[in-house]
């Protein structure tokens, strides 16, 4: 029967696992969902961030050696709980037993918290150039997350409505900027290679999950 004590490298989760994971990451989440717009899901669709779940522990174990300092869903859940806590970067590494390498750790620590806010931490080999990412490599995650988003200026409290011609598809046609989908939320809106693309966060649900 699966569970969340299933490995992390296994079949993909089973959707009772993926809901599982769901309320460790970001608390319950309820069967009935009324998204921002109005229309009703039965059910939370969770598929599109296990794609990206299963894609970050894949890379991750590949350029740590093939060695992780986790190997279930359980394990990398109970790191997630500590990044929630407040607890330090120094302090998680020393709760992972068996101790390893302080690249193999951080690595382990780095795709924790990248599940649980969908930001990236690093600059691996594989990073589309351009990308955004938080520093953090002490303290507590929470302080880093805030010196990053903190505001540089402040913006002009204004209700400002869109027409309703303002989509994707005349930004592309009109404007002639490609639409990039990324998974980091801290690319969002960003313009990048030379400002012929503009990445947009597509992860609504896990959007609709933060406001529970």
């Amino acid at each position: 029967m699966a569970s969340i004590d299933d490995s992390i490298f296994s079949d993909p989760p089973a959707a009772t696992t993926k809901h599982l994971i769901a309320e460790r990451l970001w608390g319950p989440q309820p069967i009935v969902q009324q998204f921002s717009n109005g229309v009703r899901s039965y059910e939370i669709e969770l598929d599109a961030y296990f794609r990206f779940y299963i894609a970050s522990c894949a890379r991750t174990l590949h350029y740590s050696g093939g060695h992780m300092s986790v190997q279930t869903h359980r394990q990398l859940m109970d790191i997630a709980q500590q990044l929630r806590s407040g607890c330090s970067r120094d302090t998680i590494r020393n709760s992972i037993s068996p101790p390893d390498s302080l690249y193999q750790a951080d690595a382990t620590i780095d795709l924790a918290a990248q599940l649980l806010l969908m930001l990236n931490f690093r600059s691996p080999p594989y990073a589309i150039s351009g990308t955004e990412k938080v520093l953090w490599a002490e303290g507590a995650l929470e302080s880093s997350i805030q010196q990053h988003f903190s505001p540089e200026q402040a913006l002009i409290d204004t209700a400002v409505t869109l027409d309703a011609e303002f989509t994707g598809y005349n930004i592309e046609k009109v404007a002639g900027i490609e639409i990039f989908w990324t998974d980091n939320l801290a690319d969002h809106l960003r313009l990048i290679e030379g400002e012929t693309k503009v990445a947009i966060f597509h992860h609504v649900t896990f959007l609709e999950c933060q406001k529970q």
